[in-house]
Order: structure tokens, then C-alpha cells, then sequence
């Protein structure tokens, strides 16, 4: 009867730590996600990277995307980012990483893979919405907000300061004539964005 008791004590013992194998095993790796941009305006262009997913603690040794036109022609080779204009493109994106041990050290390398299907629209809206709003990023340039706000804005006050010149634009906000997208501006570049 005592060793039936140990016997399966070490089965319990074995199934169990294969159960946290597992589980820790599960808990880290890379997880390409899907690439999305929302509609350009006419002519603009958006700046893409791979969209990634890091669980646990582990080092990316490679990280990169190639890009083909619908028509088959590849334009970016094995980068991190990439700018395009409007039209469908095939992403394949690749990820080497390797997870740390407890012990010290590295597991062996892990290479994930994907491929994916990438539409950019080009949108038709002369006014803003709450979530162009919140797209609008500091430093970008008075074009790059015109593109990700769908029209040019009106200056609304404008003033230098020791040779920098700071200028408050509104851009038009969907569905409302009195609310506004507000961006700041020095020599050019965002400074502050809100909606009101």
C-alpha cells in the first residue's frame, strides 16, 4: 500500500510539473498581430512597423517586414518600417527571439511568421473625427496633421518668441459647427492636440 502511495505520488509529481512546463512555456513567446491604417487623404502617405505581441521574458535578435504590391513588385526588403501611399500590399513579416531561463541563459532561437494582406483606403472625409484626433502625435508636421485631420485647418493665433514662431490651428470635427480639433505648433511641428 506505501509504495502504491509513493508511486503515484511521483505520477502527481510528474504530471504536474509538466502542467507548469507547459504553462511557462505558453506565457512567453511573439505574437505578430495584424497591421491596420485608417484612410489617407488624397496623396498622403502612412509610416507602418510590425505589429507585435511580447509575452515573457525574452530577447528579439531579429525583427523586420517585406512588402510586395499587389502587383507582385517587392518594394521593402527585410526594414522595421516602411512609408505608403494608398493600395494593397502583402506583408510578410519574420521574428527571431529567444526566451530566457530561469537559470541564467537563453533557450534556442524561435522564429515566428507572417503573412498578411494590407489595405490602405483612401479616405473621401473633409472633417475630423474624436479618433483622427487622437492619432495626431507630437512633432508631426503641419502636413501630416492636414493628412491624419482631412483638411488644411485655419490659423486661429499665431505669435514668435525668440525667434520661434508658435501658431494654434483648428481643423473641422465631424458633425458638430461649433466643436473644433485644436493643434499648437512651433516652427512647424505639434506641440499639443485636444478636441473641444
Amino acid at each position: 500500500m506505501r509504495a502504491r502511495i509513493v508511486v503515484l505520488s511521483v505520477l502527481f509529481g510528474l504530471l504536474f510539473a509538466g502542467a507548469t512546463a507547459t504553462t511557462a512555456s505558453a506565457a512567453t513567446g511573439v505574437t505578430i498581430n495584424r497591421i491596420s491604417v485608417a484612410p489617407l487623404g488624397p496623396g498622403a502617405k502612412a509610416t507602418i512597423k510590425p505589429n507585435l505581441t511580447v509575452r515573457g521574458s525574452l530577447t528579439i535578435t531579429t525583427k523586420y517586414f517585406t512588402i510586395w504590391t499587389s502587383k507582385g513588385t517587392k518594394i521593402v526588403n527585410k526594414k522595421t518600417r516602411a512609408t505608403l501611399k494608398a493600395g494593397t500590399y502583402t506583408v510578410k513579416t519574420v521574428v527571431t527571439y529567444k526566451a530566457k531561463k530561469r537559470s541564467g541563459g537563453y533557450y534556442a532561437a524561435k522564429t515566428v511568421k507572417r503573412a498578411q494582406t494590407l489595405t490602405i483606403a483612401t479616405s473621401t472625409a473633409t472633417c475630423a473625427t474624436l479618433a483622427d484626433a487622437g492619432r495626431v502625435k507630437s512633432r508631426d508636421s503641419k502636413q501630416t496633421v492636414a493628412d491624419t485631420l482631412h483638411s488644411t485647418g485655419a490659423l486661429d493665433w499665431s505669435t514668435s518668441s525668440w525667434g520661434v514662431l508658435y501658431e494654434t490651428y483648428r481643423y473641422a470635427y465631424c458633425g458638430s459647427g461649433f466643436q473644433w480639433v485644436w493643434v499648437s505648433f512651433a516652427d512647424g511641428a505639434v506641440t499639443d492636440s485636444w478636441a473641444e
